[in-house]
């Protein structure tokens, strides 16, 4: 039989908005990086950057929700418990990550307002920020949007590889909390381990 603390988990909705987040950033990634192989002016191309706008837009979104939801929401601590400071890293890395998705869209929205280059939403456009038409200050902030992404995407790196030492390494269940389908498997092994 499992122990509750096996068992303790996230709250589902955490869990879902968590997936559903990391597959939205791996499309935007995805677009991001084979719109490189579209002819410029294509409709493909086109197309590809709206689905990018509109990727950054949700996540913008669901980050915010998340991070309510987060704040408000009692989450079970991993057992067994990890260290102090391991548990500040951890915190600092997903701080680092939070700050990190809400600033991609934003500097996204920032280079298209001063490009004056409106996203069209399902029903109505975004508007634009209120800055000033600056093709010159585009690029910089275009070349932004890049490195916090790069940045980012070294983050998500760290917080899978961390989730993996922790479920081998460390043998605590801080990975099997977040699991949508698979922890029932993982809980019974985590179980037959200790």
């Amino acid at each position: 039989m499992q122990s509750e603390t096996a068992t303790a988990r996230f709250p589902s909705t955490l869990i879902a908005l968590h997936w559903l987040t990391f597959l939205l950033v791996v499309f935007a990634f995805a677009l991001a990086e084979l719109k490189g192989y579209t002819a410029r002016g294509s409709d493909l191309r086109s197309t590809m950057l709206h689905l990018h706008y509109l990727t950054g837009l949700l996540v913008f979104a669901l980050t915010w929700a998340r991070l309510v939801l987060r704040i408000s929401t009692s989450v079970p601590m991993s057992q067994p418990v990890a260290p102090r400071w391991l548990r500040l890293a951890a915190m600092s890395i997903q701080l680092m990550l939070y700050a990190t998705l809400i600033a991609l869209p934003l500097l996204g929205w920032l280079a298209l307002s001063a490009k004056a280059k409106p996203v069209q939403l399902f029903f109505f456009e975004l508007p634009l920020a209120p800055i000033e038409l600056d093709l010159e200050l585009a690029k910089p902030l275009r070349a932004w949007h890049a490195r916090v992404a790069n940045v980012g995407y070294a983050l998500i790196g760290l917080h899978g590889t961390a989730a993996l030492v922790h479920h081998y390494v460390l043998r605590d269940n801080a990975l099997v909390r977040m699991l949508p389908l698979l922890r029932q498997r993982l809980l019974t092994r985590l179980e037959r381990l200790k």
